[in-house]
């Protein structure tokens, strides 16, 4: 009975100020209507360009307790320790997002995004090319020659779906890289993505307080994100005994995909210029 004389009441009350009920309705509407594009571009984007087929994916990054930082992004000294170490991982990939230049005989020079990523990358998420073969673990060792997977999209858009292209030679920023496969449509992980290049380090990589790639695991069948957690900022904390100049307060960040994507801004990318030619 409360209920109803509840809302009686608010009707007499809408029924005696007609202008201000309509603001109430049409502002309440626009924020719903706003919500639901917010979450139809997300899904859309973001989600589904993330088939994952394994449902236990986490991502790891890092932040500076000292400093009060929400996020940052993971060396590649720590992230090779971390995949040494962690027991609670069955694997661990990582990846550093670019703007490149690709140049070829097929037309003038176009800016993409590539992604550079671990040979793992694809197998952790369970995705295989549709023309050619994955990355291997020589493809990622120092001093390899460079690779590339094309996105399908930049396949079908630039060289017309011809199969003819694996084995040709682009130039991304200038250095030649081989095509050795391409993958399949609307994959475009981590987001975004026109094409992939494997993550061969370098002399910048070294640098334990170079902090540029984001790190994402497998987890292990009975483990849970909670003791996930636990196990990486165990980890880090050793880490930071044994490296204090560098990781001084530096911990690790174990969250979900959703939590990595949110917001309006790519959390941790690494946009280079695109005529630097760099490996890392």
């Amino acid at each position: 009975m409360a209920l109803l004389e509840d809302i009686r009441f608010s009707l007499r009350g809408m029924g005696k100020h007609p202008g201000f009920t309509l603001i109430a309705v049409v502002a309440l509407a626009l924020g719903i209507g706003v919500n639901a594009t917010v979450f139809a571009i997300t899904n859309g984007v973001l989600f589904k360009n993330l088939p994952f087929l394994n449902d236990r994916i986490l991502y790891l990054s890092t932040k500076n307790l000292n400093r009060g930082e929400r996020r940052s992004g993971v060396s590649y000294p720590d992230f090779r320790d971390w995949r040494a170490q962690t027991k609670s991982f069955e694997g661990l990939g990582a990846f550093n997002f670019r703007v490149v230049n690709l140049s070829d005989q097929n037309g003038v020079p176009s800016r993409y995004n590539v992604v550079q990523i671990t040979a793992n990358t694809f197998s952790m998420i369970g995705q295989k090319p549709i023309l050619g073969r994955d990355f291997t673990a020589a493809d990622e060792s120092p001093g390899a020659a460079p690779v590339i997977i094309l996105g399908y999209g930049m396949w079908e858009n630039r060289y017309g779906k011809d199969p003819a292209i694996l084995g040709d030679t682009i130039r991304v920023n200038n250095v030649p890289t081989a095509v050795i496969g391409v993958m399949q449509r609307d994959l475009r992980f981590p987001i975004d993505a026109d094409a992939w290049t494997a993550l061969v380090p370098g002399k910048e990589s070294e640098k334990r307080d170079s902090r540029f790639l984001v790190a994402f695991g497998s987890m292990g069948p009975s483990v849970t994100e909670n003791s996930a957690r636990a196990e990486m900022e165990t980890i880090a904390h050793g880490l930071e005994k044994a490296y204090p100049t560098a990781n001084l307060g530096i911990t690790a960040v174990v969250h979900t995909i959703s939590e990595e994507f949110n917001g309006t801004q790519y959390p941790i990318t690494a946009f280079l210029d695109p005529g630097d030619t760099r490996q890392f």
